[in-house]
């Protein structure tokens, strides 16, 4: 019997596909001859040299080895059908999610930085706003010829400011508050007060500058009480005379500020002097050396 068996495996299931004794022919045979073992097995039922029995075995053996075939190609579909239907479009969602992230925050960034330059270049506040910022005109610093200076904070960020509130008989067709925004609006230096915005709503005029901690020059230099050493007042004066040069020759436009005193010099933090109440400030073209007063 199992030469019978041997007999119809080789003539039913290899003998057709194998063409050479190499591997590769025998591998080939071994998964493709399938396709013409019932053919066969028909025409060796007819013959009587083979019996039902060992037909029957061959037909085992064959199943044993197309169950695992056919589940490999079901398996190999079903994983086609995945890559096709749901890896490939949640790769594509993936990278469109990608690409929309990157952009947002692409986006992010861009508006923040307007945002930083719209703090850093003068901005227009409504007079609710400067009412808002300082608190109802809680905390005054100081009284100037022009007006009173209160302190304030901004939002978000609690940025400290000084708002000086220019008085509406200090000068009825707005010369100073003209003159203090044309002419600081356009200052960038280290040794002259930033203007951080301004109010102009009817009479009520407001101007927005960086807060000073320290106050103005006077209050040290004709105190008994507060004063410096040579050394910082020397430091002092170097740079109100930079910020004063800067006026003169580092703008486009020439800035007369026609009113330098100790009282118009406030220290920040480090006490570093900067020049500041520009009310009486001039503009003139760059190169002129003889001024009409």
């Amino acid at each position: 019997m199992p030469q019978q068996y041997n007999q119809v495996i080789t003539e039913c299931y290899f003998k057709e596909q194998i063409s050479d004794a190499s591997i590769v022919s025998w591998t080939r045979a071994f998964f493709w001859s399938e396709m013409h073992f019932y053919q066969c097995v028909t025409y060796k039922s007819y013959n009587p040299y083979y019996t039902t029995q060992s037909i029957l075995v061959v037909i085992a053996i064959l199943s044993s080895i197309a169950i695992p075939k056919f589940l490999f190609a079901y398996l190999s579909t079903c994983w086609a059908v995945l890559c096709r239907f749901l890896l490939a479009p949640l790769a594509v969602w993936i990278f469109l999610a990608y690409k929309y992230w990157k952009t947002i925050i692409i986006i992010d960034a861009v508006e923040k930085f307007l945002r930083i330059q719209q703090m850093i270049g003068p901005m227009r506040y409504a007079y609710t706003d400067i009412v808002a910022v300082t608190s109802h005109f809680r905390d005054k610093l100081g009284q100037g010829g022009y007006g009173s200076v209160y302190k304030g904070v901004l939002l978000p960020g609690d940025v400290h400011v000084a708002v000086k509130m220019l008085e509406g008989n200090s000068n009825c067709n707005g010369e100073d508050f003209i003159s203090e925004v044309s002419t600081i609006g356009r200052i960038h230096h280290v040794n002259v007060v930033r203007l951080v915005g301004f109010c102009s709503e009817e009479m009520r005029r407001a101007i927005v500058y960086e807060y000073m901690p320290h106050g103005s020059l006077d209050k040290y230099i004709f105190s008994p009480e507060k004063s410096f050493s040579w050394d910082k007042l020397n430091e002092i004066a170097l740079g109100i005379a930079r910020g004063i040069n800067y006026l003169h020759q580092g703008c486009d436009m020439q800035i007369m500020h026609f009113d330098i005193k100790p009282h118009n010099i406030l220290l920040d933090s480090n006490f570093v002097p900067k020049v500041a109440d520009f009310g009486l400030a001039k503009l003139y073209p760059r190169g002129e050396t003889v001024l009409c007063l």
